[in-house]
C-alpha cells in the first residue's frame, strides 16, 4: 500500500494562526534547521523555534510494522492529547505544529492488536521562541519605487540576536548582503527576481536557523526585444517589447541619475544622437496596468563601443597651387589598431594613444583619415588650404524634403560666380565618409541631392591642379515622425492602440476591410479584427522638422478563449495542499500566472502555489505571454479545510455459524471511499479479511477483534485514514456448529469403542455417504462400518449444520514393507507403512545366523507416514548382501490391539 503522510495541527492556547500564501517552487513559508533525534522508534527534531507564530516538526516511525500506532503529545502543563492514530501507511510520518513555547513529550504507542498492551517510545521536544519574520511573499516594483525588504521588524528588540544573510539563490551561494542586527536586517534589491534570507542566531547554544523567501517584480510581465546589445558610432539599436504595451521610454548613461525621456511609443531606435560617448547606457520602459496603480518598469542596457579618437592640425600650409610642401599632424587620443590616409594610400598601421604623426609633402585638399580601434572604425577629414585660398564659390543648401516611407533628401547648389571652370570635385560626408564626385567642363554650377548632414566641398582645377578654398556646408534634416508600432499585435479580444506622443499628430488607420478612421495625439484606435492594418501619421505642422510616415502592422487574434482552471496536485492528510494552474489550450512556458490573496495582493507568480489560510478565497489569473492583455475573469478558489475524521461504529449479529459485522458511518459517509477489514485472533495473529469500496458489512465465523479502517481519497493522489473502529467478539450466543474430528475409529471385532457425541441439538441425521443411507438419528452414533459419513443437526435457533467425517476400522490392521532394499539408495531403503489406528510399532532385523542386528520402535504414528526407516547399516557399516528376517509388532493400547508379523527381505548392493 502506498505510504502516506498525515499532518496534525496542534494549536495550544492561541487563536487560529493566519499565514500568507506561498509559491511552491520558491516557498515563502520559513524553513528551519533543527537538532534532530532518532529515539527508539521515533525520528524527528527535538529542538524547535516558533516563527510566524508556529513551529513545525516532522516525525517518523523508524521501523514501521503492520501494528496500530497512536501518537500522543504532552504539553508543558502536563496535558496529553492524542494527535494521530492509525496504521503506518497513514501515520508513519506526521507533522506536529507547536504554537506555545515549552517542553513537550512526544509519545508513540505501538499495539499489535487493539486489545494488546502498547510498546511505548518517547522523545522530549524543546520549543523556543524564534525570529518574528515579517518578509512578505511578493513585493511590487513600481517604477523606481524600490521596496525595502525587511526580515524582522526594524523595532524588534531581538535584531541583535541574529546574523542576516541575503542571497539570490536558495543554496545561498550568491550572497548579496550579510550583517548582524540592523546592519543586515534590510535589503534594497537591485533587480527583480527571488531573494532569500537566512537568520542565524549569534548565540552558540541556539539551534534555530530560519530561512524565508520573497519575489520582487513589477505587476506587468514583458520582455525587451533588442536587435543589438552594443553598437559603434553611426550605428543604431532598435528596442521593442514582446508584448504590445504603450508607455514611456527613457535613457541615461549608467551611473547618472537623470532620465532623458524618449516619449510614449511602442519601440525606440537609438544611436549616436543619444549615445554621445562610449560607455553603457540604460534604456528603460515604464508601462502601466489598468488594474493597478503600480507602474511596471524594466531596464535594459546598450553599450556604445569606443571608436577611434584623433585630432588633426595644420603644420605647414601649401605655398601655392600645385605645390607639395604642406603638412598636417595627427594625434591619436586612444589606441588604434589601424590608421590610413585614403587619398595617399598611406597605411600608418597601429598607433598607441598619445602618438603624434606628421603627414608631409602635401598639396592643398581634403584628406580622408580612416582609423579603427579594436571595436569600431570611423572616418575623419582634414582640410589643408592655401594660406590665401580664393573664395570662388557660392553655396546654397535646402533642407530635406519629405518622402513618404522613403529616403528624405535635401539639396545643395554650388555656383562659381567668376565664370565657367573645368575640373573635378568631391563632396565628402562628415557623417559617413561617403564621397560624391563629379566633373565640370567649362561650367559654373553644381547641384546634388544629398541626405541631411555636414559636408566638405573640394574642387581641383584641371589646368594647374590647384584647390581653391575648401568649403563646408550643412543640409538640415527632416526626420520621420518618431512614432513606432509593433509589426505584429497578438490579442485575445480587443486592444486599444494608444496614440500618445509628445508631438501634435494626425492619424489615419486603414483597417483590413478598407475602412479608414481618423484620430489625433492622445486618442486611441480600438482594434478587434484580425488582418493587415496601415497607419498614416503626419505632423500637424507639415513645414516643421518631421515628415509623415506610414506604419504597417498586422493583428493576430486568438481563435479561442483562454481556458484555465486549477487542480490539487498534492495534499497531505492534514489538508495542506499544493495547487496547480491547468490550461486547456496554452502551454506553461507561454503563460503568465498570478495568484492573489483575499486582499488582492500578489502571492504567487508560478504555475504552482501553496495556500495557507483555511477559509480564504484566493484568485488565479492566466494570461498568454507576448499578447495584449486579455479580458480574463479571475478564478476564485476557496481554500477549505477537508474533513479529517468521521465518526463511525461497529456492531455485529450472529447468524447460525457466522458473525455479521456491520459498519455505520454516522456523519459524512460520502467521504469514505475505501474500507479495510482486519481480524485479530485470540492467539495474537492477524488476518486481513477484505478491502474495497462500500464494504460496510463483513461475514466470518471466527471469534476475535474485528477492525475497520476507513479512508478518504486525497484530492491529488492516495488516501488518508479518517476513522479506525473495532469490536471484540468473545463468545457465541447461539448454538455453535458441531465440532467433529476428521476421522473416527470403529472395531469390526467389537472392542468397545465409544460413540461419536457431537453435543446437544434439536435433531440429528447420520448419513452413510457411500450408499447415501441414513444410519441413525440419535444424539450419539456408533459406526458399524468404515467409510464416509455426514452429520446434519438442527439447533434450537433453527440453524442447520452439516459436517462430514470419515470412519476407519481400527481392528483391521494393515501394513506394507518391501521385500528388498538397495544399500546407499535413499529412494529404495527399508521402510514400513501401517494402517490408521496403529499408534506404536517395533521392528527387529535378524541375520542368517540368528543374530539381532537392528532394532527400532516408534510411537505417535501419523496416518500414511512411513515409519521405521532403515538404511542397511549397523554402527555406521553396511550389512552384507543377503536375506534377513524381520519381526514387526504393531499396537494400539487404547483399543487393546497387539499384533506381531514376521517376514524376510533381501539386501542388495
Amino acid at each position: 500500500m502506498k505510504i502516506g503522510m498525515i499532518l496534525v495541527l496542534i494549536l495550544l492556547n492561541l487563536t487560529p494562526l493566519v499565514l500568507v500564501g506561498e509559491e511552491v517552487a520558491k516557498p515563502n513559508k520559513p524553513e528551519l534547521s533543527y537538532l534532530k533525534n532518532i529515539a527508539a522508534g521515533i525520528a524527528g527534531p527535538t529542538e524547535l523555534c516558533i516563527v510566524l507564530g508556529i513551529a513545525t516538526g516532522e516525525y517518523s516511525i523508524t521501523a514501521p510494522t503492520s501494528a496500530e500506532y497512536t501518537w500522543v503529545l504532552q504539553d508543558p502543563n502536563g496535558n496529553s492529547f492524542t494527535i494521530a492514530k492509525g496504521g503506518a501507511n497513514s501515520v508513519g510520518t506526521i507533522q506536529v505544529r507547536y504554537t506555545v513555547t515549552g517542553t513537550y513529550q512526544l509519545i508513540l504507542e505501538e499495539r499489535s492488536s487493539p486489545n494488546a498492551s502498547p510498546n511505548t517510545s518517547t522523545i522530549t521536544v524543546e520549543v523556543n521562541e524564534g525570529p518574528a519574520i515579517v518578509l512578505k511573499p511578493d513585493y511590487l516594483l513600481c517604477g523606481e519605487n524600490i521596496p525595502t525588504l525587511q526580515a524582522l521588524d526594524s523595532t524588534n528588540p531581538e535584531l541583535g540576536r541574529y546574523e542576516f544573510t541575503w542571497a539570490r539563490d536558495e543554496e545561498f551561494t550568491t550572497i548579496v548582503k550579510q550583517g548582524v542586527g540592523a546592519a543586515g536586517n534590510e535589503l534594497t534589491p537591485t533587480e527583480e527576481g527571488y531573494y532569500y534570507v537566512m537568520l542565524r542566531p549569534t548565540l552558540a547554544n541556539s539551534a534555530c536557523i530560519a530561512t524565508s523567501t520573497t519575489y520582487v517584480g513589477p505587476p506587468v510581465d514583458f520582455e525587451f526585444v533588442q536587435n543589438k546589445e552594443e553598437i559603434c558610432e553611426g550605428e543604431s539599436v532598435k528596442i521593442e517589447l514582446d508584448t504590445p504595451i504603450s508607455g514611456e521610454w527613457w535613457y541615461r548613461k549608467q551611473g547618472e541619475s537623470t532620465k532623458i525621456t524618449l516619449g510614449n511609443t511602442y519601440s525606440v531606435t537609438l544611436g549616436s544622437s543619444q549615445f554621445t560617448e562610449p560607455g553603457i547606457y540604460e534604456v528603460g520602459f515604464i508601462g502601466s496596468d489598468q488594474n493597478s496603480s503600480c507602474t511596471s518598469e524594466r531596464i535594459t542596457t546598450v553599450r556604445q563601443k569606443e571608436g577611434p579618437k584623433l585630432e588633426t592640425a595644420d603644420l605647414v600650409q601649401p605655398s601655392s597651387c600645385g605645390a607639395s610642401d604642406g603638412s598636417f599632424q595627427i594625434t591619436a587620443e586612444n589606441d588604434l589598431i589601424s590608421l590610413r590616409i585614403v587619398e595617399l594610400n598611406l597605411d600608418l598601421g597601429p598607433q598607441a594613444a598619445g602618438t603624434e604623426l606628421t603627414i608631409p609633402n602635401l598639396e592643398p585638399g581634403v584628406y580622408t583619415i580612416e582609423a579603427a580601434t579594436s571595436e569600431c572604425g570611423g572616418y575623419f577629414f582634414h582640410a589643408l588650404n592655401l594660406p590665401a585660398a580664393p573664395d570662388e564659390t557660392d553655396i546654397v543648401t535646402f533642407k530635406e524634403e519629405c518622402v513618404l516611407n522613403g529616403i528624405n533628401l535635401g539639396r545643395v547648389e554650388i555656383t562659381f560666380p567668376n565664370g565657367n571652370v573645368s575640373g573635378d570635385y568631391r563632396i565628402l560626408s562628415g557623417n559617413s565618409g561617403i564621397s560624391t564626385t563629379g566633373t565640370l567642363t567649362n561650367e559654373d554650377f553644381i547641384a546634388e541631392d544629398l541626405p541631411g548632414g555636414i559636408y566638405y566641398f573640394d574642387f581641383e582645377y584641371s589646368d594647374d591642379s590647384c584647390h581653391p578654398l575648401i568649403e563646408t556646408f550643412t543640409i538640415d534634416r527632416r526626420r520621420d515622425v518618431p512614432f513606432s508600432l509593433p509589426e505584429v499585435i497578438e490579442l485575445c479580444d480587443t486592444y486599444d492602440l494608444s496614440l500618445k506622443s509628445s508631438l501634435n499628430l494626425n492619424f489615419e488607420l486603414t483597417r483590413p476591410d478598407g475602412t479608414v478612421t481618423s484620430a489625433t495625439t492622445g486618442e486611441s484606435f480600438l482594434l478587434s479584427e484580425e488582418g493587415e492594418y496601415s497607419l498614416y501619421i503626419e505632423p500637424v505642422d507639415l513645414t516643421g522638422d518631421y515628415c509623415p510616415v506610414i506604419r504597417e502592422f498586422s493583428v493576430n487574434k486568438l481563435d479561442y478563449q483562454i481556458e484555465f482552471g486549477y487542480e490539487i496536485i498534492d495534499e497531505n492528510c492534514l489538508g495542506d495542499q499544493i495547487w496547480g494552474a491547468v490550461m486547456e489550450n496554452l502551454d506553461i512556458e507561454d503563460a503568465i500566472f498570478r495568484w492573489y490573496n483575499g486582499a488582492g495582493e500578489i502571492v504567487g507568480r508560478s504555475q504552482e502555489f501553496r495556500p495557507i489560510n483555511y477559509g480564504e478565497v484566493y484568485q488565479l489569473t492566466v494570461q498568454p505571454k507576448a499578447t495584449a492583455a486579455c479580458n480574463i475573469t479571475p478564478l476564485d478558489i476557496q481554500f477549505n479545510q477537508p474533513i479529517l475524521s468521521v465518526p463511525a461504529a461497529l456492531t455485529y449479529e450472529e447468524e447460525c455459524e457466522l458473525f455479521i459485522v456491520n459498519l455505520e458511518v454516522l456523519e459524512n459517509e460520502e467521504l469514505v471511499k475505501w474500507i479495510e477489514w482486519t481480524l485479530f485472533l485470540e492467539d495474537g495473529s492477524r488476518v486481513e479479511l477484505d478491502e474495497g469500496t462500500d464494504l460496510y458489512e463483513i461475514t466470518d465465523d471466527r471469534i476475535g477483534v474485528y477492525e475497520a479502517i476507513l479512508y478518504r481519497d486525497k484530492e491529488s493522489d492516495g488516501r488518508c485514514e479518517v476513522a479506525r473502529v473495532n469490536i471484540s467478539i468473545e463468545e457465541r450466543t447461539i448454538t455453535p456448529p458441531p465440532t467433529l474430528e476428521e476421522s473416527y475409529p470403529f472395531c469390526s471385532k467389537g472392542n468397545g469403542i465409544p460413540p461419536i457425541a457431537p453435543g446437544k441439538y434439536e435433531s440429528y441425521s447420520w448419513r452413510y455417504l457411500n450408499g447415501d443411507v441414513v444410519v441413525g438419528t440419535d444424539s450419539t452414533f456408533y459406526p458399524a462400518q468404515a467409510g464416509n459419513y455426514e452429520l446434519t443437526v438442527l439447533t434450537a435457533e433453527g440453524c442447520i449444520y452439516e459436517e462430514e467425517f470419515r470412519v476407519y476400522d481400527v481392528c483391521e490392521i494393515d501394513y506394507v514393507f518391501p521385500n528388498a532394499m538397495i544399500l546407499d539408495d535413499p529412494d529404495r531403503d527399508f521402510r514400513v507403512t501401517v494402517s490408521e489406528g496403529v499408534t506404536e510399532a517395533e521392528l527387529y532385523v535378524i541375520n542368517s545366523t540368528g543374530e539381532l542386528i537392528h532394532q527400532a520402535e516408534v510411537s505417535d504414528i501419523s496416518y500414511h507416514t512411513p515409519i521405521l526407516i532403515w538404511d542397511g547399516t549397523v554402527g555406521g557399516n553396511r550389512v552384507p548382501q543377503g536375506t534377513y528376517a524381520i519381526v514387526l509388532i504393531m499396537r494400539n493400547p487404547d483399543y487393546g490391539l497387539n499384533e506381531k508379523v514376521t517376514g524376510s527381505f533381501l539386501v542388495l548392493e
